[in-house]
């Protein structure tokens, strides 16, 4: 009887145009969580000149310890920890999530849920045009990823700057334990000088701080962070509503305005009609032409009622209302609708202290 009910199934299933075929099981380890680098408190700025300091130690900790008896489908130096240096960042502040092809192929041997022929070249660190080499360095070999365990955590990581490029670095920690692997970010610069003397060669350096401020049209809002830069250095400051994954087309808030050295005091006055996520773009530029650009490290919430939004729409501005989020439900009147406002552009000098 069992033998019949499999064939009136088929049957069924063929009469349907259904396509029976083999599903992959998912690897062991595929949902349980990542164990991420937790980076605590630090300096936003802090400036290494590598002829004095030719080591700089970076502390982290774990929230948890990883076990080391490992699945049949994971390579053998999964669940550890790799630390990398950026010195470009990038509105995608995640690099990929694949550091070498090498680590790809060896992955899929064991676990049949990795396809390298479905991951192409810019899945991949080392051959993403998006990350050029030039812009990034292990601080931790690929053959020398290190344990998540707490007696590891409390050693911290040790970075040979020797061969670093002066300018501005962001570290970030990376957890291989594929196919999830993932990355944490250090939010402070690394600030990496030759020697006082050619500190200048290093460039003019700007980090925008996460923020968990809700905003509302209208309001001033100082977005967090820290400039190092000679005087005579200018910021131009952006900002770009986020649809899915790609970039924005960027709007002009501030334009060339002068800074100096210290904690970023650059405010600005939040405008009335663009809706969405919102994504800020930061440019600092020093008198010799050298730049570097900084994003914030989330998207910003601003919050306006939607029956201002409403009025937004109706006015006679001239400026419209721009969707870049979910319209507000009718039938849910409780919720916000994610705003910026139209920009009102204005001209002023950001004075910094130091």
């Amino acid at each position: 009887m069992r033998f019949v009910r499999v064939l009136v199934a088929l049957g069924v299933a063929v009469g349907a145009g259904v396509v029976l075929v083999p599903q992959r099981a998912p690897a062991a380890n595929a949902n349980k969580p990542r164990t991420p680098v937790i980076w605590g408190a630090v300096p936003c700025m802090q400036i290494v000149d590598r002829s004095q300091t030719p080591v700089l130690h970076l502390d982290y900790t774990i929230a948890t310890e990883e076990s080391t008896d490992r699945t049949a489908d994971e390579v053998g130096d999964s669940r550890t920890h790799q630390f990398f240096a950026f010195a470009a960042q990038h509105f995608e502040a995640a690099p990929p999530t694949w550091i070498t092809q090498a680590d790809i192929d060896r992955a899929a041997l064991v676990d049949g849920m990795v396809e390298p022929e479905g991951i192409g070249p810019d899945d991949v660190l080392e051959t993403a045009a998006r990350w050029p080499a030039g812009e990034w360095v292990r601080i931790t070999p690929d053959d020398m990823r290190v344990p998540i365990t707490f007696a590891q955590a409390m050693m911290g990581v040790d970075w040979d700057l020797a061969d670093v490029t002066p300018g501005t670095w962001l570290v970030k920690g990376y957890t291989w334990e594929p196919t999830k692997n993932l990355w944490a970010t250090r939010w402070g610069a690394v600030k990496v000088i030759a020697s006082a003397e050619q500190a200048a060669d290093a460039g003019p350096s700007l980090i925008l701080l996460p923020d968990e401020a809700s905003l509302v049209p209208g309001m001033e809002y100082a977005p967090p962070g820290c400039i190092d830069a000679p005087a005579g250095s200018t910021v131009t400051l952006e900002y770009g509503v986020v649809e899915g994954s790609l970039e924005p087309d960027w709007q002009v808030l501030e334009e060339d305005l002068e800074v100096t050295t210290g904690e970023l005091a650059l405010a600005f006055e939040v405008p009335s009609c663009v809706a969405g996520n919102v994504k800020l773009r930061a440019t600092i530029t020093d008198p010799s032409g050298a730049s570097y650009v900084a994003y914030s490290p989330g998207n910003l919430t601003i919050v306006q009622d939607p029956a201002d939004e409403k009025a937004c729409r109706d006015s006679d501005e001239g400026c419209g209302c721009v969707a870049g989020g979910p319209a507000v439900p009718p039938a849910v009147p409780w919720l916000f609708a994610l705003v910026i406002p139209c920009l009102r552009r204005r001209r002023r000098e950001a004075n910094l202290p130091s």
